[in-house]
């Protein structure tokens, strides 16, 4: 007889424990998932904040001064009408140019640092590097030297004969400043965040 009363005790510890011990476990397995799914999503929430703000601040910083460039050309080449001298763009445009330059290097730095991939930075570059020489051509300062240390696969990515063509045709060059600077947002979007 005893023999039963231990069993129904066992019993009874195994129908309240086992169902405890499942709950207990269940709950950690399933806070555990619930946990690493936040964790995703804050990650991913947090590497587009990153990407927007690269591409943010990359359209800023070369709109800045490819705006500046037209308007001084339309200066240049008397399409504003009265009002607006040469004489008082020029230190507009060259601040501006020196203030893209700074913040273009900036940006640079911040395209290796927060992404894997090294072609951000690098179609980034080749943006810069060609209204560096859009700017030059603009103001007719464009030299063999200035393209040479524009040309080329580690700086605007076009060759230096190419180069030379692009600079006579003011279009064309801007056609294909736009072509990196939308390769350099393209691979900001795909390229991995450095962890």
């Amino acid at each position: 007889m005893q023999q039963e009363s231990v069993s129904i005790w066992e019993r009874v510890l195994l129908a309240v424990v086992g169902p405890l011990t499942a709950a207990v476990l269940g709950t950690l397995i399933f806070g555990y998932l619930l946990a690493w799914i936040a964790r995703r999503q804050q990650r991913a929430q947090d590497d587009g904040t990153i990407r927007h703000d690269l591409v943010s601040q990359m359209t800023l910083t070369a709109n800045e001064l490819h705006f500046a460039i037209v308007h001084y050309i339309r200066v240049r080449d008397n399409r504003l009408g009265e009002g607006v001298t040469l004489k008082e763009m020029a230190p507009i445009l060259h601040e501006q140019y020196r203030k893209t330059r700074t913040t273009g290097f900036v940006l640079d730095g911040r395209l290796e640092a927060f992404l894997v991939s090294a072609a951000p930075r690098e179609h980034w570059h080749a943006a810069m590097d060609l209204l560096a020489v859009r700017y030059y051509a603009a103001i007719r300062q464009t030299s063999e030297n200035l393209l040479k240390s524009n040309a080329g696969p580690d700086h605007s990515g076009v060759s230096l004969e190419d180069l030379k063509k692009l600079v006579d045709d003011d279009s064309k060059l801007t056609a294909e400043f736009r072509h990196r600077l939308g390769r350099a947002y393209e691979e900001v979007l795909e390229s991995p965040i450095r962890r």
